[in-house]
């Protein structure tokens, strides 16, 4: 979701990262996204979310543990 405040120039967006057996979302990154432009800041909060995402367990609805930590 791309927000852009009074005034400001710049725009922000929140990534929201679902897991299909959820109606809500499972993880919400605010100020997952900025730039001069809506689409760039949507496309950073994008990529921001899909990060998340691979390291989501689907089966839990958290996160799992990496190799080595």
């Amino acid at each position: 979701m791309e927000s852009q405040a009074p005034g400001q120039t710049r725009w922000l967006s929140t990534a929201f990262v679902y897991h299909r057996d959820r109606a809500a979302p499972i993880a919400t990154i605010e100020g997952a996204g900025e730039g001069d432009y809506r689409g760039d800041a949507r496309e950073q909060a994008l990529r921001v979310g899909s990060c998340l995402a691979d390291f989501l367990d689907p089966k839990e609805y958290r996160t799992c543990e990496l190799d080595g930590q």
